[in-house]
């Protein structure tokens, strides 16, 4: 078992582990795939990366108190390469796929104004800079964040507003302009 190849010992403060019993056995850490004791694993609910990655789960999974300040500390973090995601039949991934394809034509777009010469560059850069930064550098990372926002929020999350507004006011530039 898991417990027996970590030598009945915790990870976070490498105290022996307790015998299992019903108020006081070892805690399972979804993140990590270890088992903690009692004081290193408080059932702190995160949602697993690696699980969104690969399922389009969002259901927050117990995980250690080292895994949950590290999962905190990573969530803004552009980390999440669209690439890497699993296509589901979920339709709030559906929303992603259309993120996505506005910040492929966004990155386009902003190439096209730059090739230009045109004035609308310095406004289109103010524009662009009220983005969050990676999503301003490019297209093909997302945070945590992100993923959980489009999730819960769909056609209503910030990116998706944002960015499908700068795209139209973009577009309606490059269409009239000389």
């Amino acid at each position: 078992t898991q417990v027996s190849l970590q030598r009945g010992l915790c990870p976070g403060c490498q105290s022996r582990l307790p015998p299992a019993s019903l108020f006081n056995a070892p805690r399972y850490c979804h993140y990590l795939g270890l088992y903690f004791c009692t004081s290193c694993h408080l059932g702190e609910l995160r949602v697993i990366p690696a699980r969104v990655v690969e399922r389009w789960d969002f259901e927050p999974r117990k995980v250690s108190s080292a895994a949950s300040r590290y999962l905190d500390a990573q969530v803004n973090q552009p980390l999440v390469s669209i690439t890497r995601i699993k296509q589901t039949k979920v339709s709030t991934q559906q929303v992603l796929t259309e993120i996505h394809m506005l910040r492929q034509k966004l990155t386009r777009l902003k190439q096209c104004v730059a090739a230009n010469g045109c004035a609308f560059e310095e406004k289109l850069d103010g524009f662009v800079l009220q983005l969050d930064p990676h999503v301003a550098q490019g297209h093909e990372y997302y945070s945590m964040q992100d993923l959980i926002r489009i999730h819960l929020q769909g056609h209503s999350c910030p990116l998706y507003v944002n960015v499908s507004r700068l795209v139209k006011t973009v577009l309606q530039h490059v269409t009239s302009c000389p």
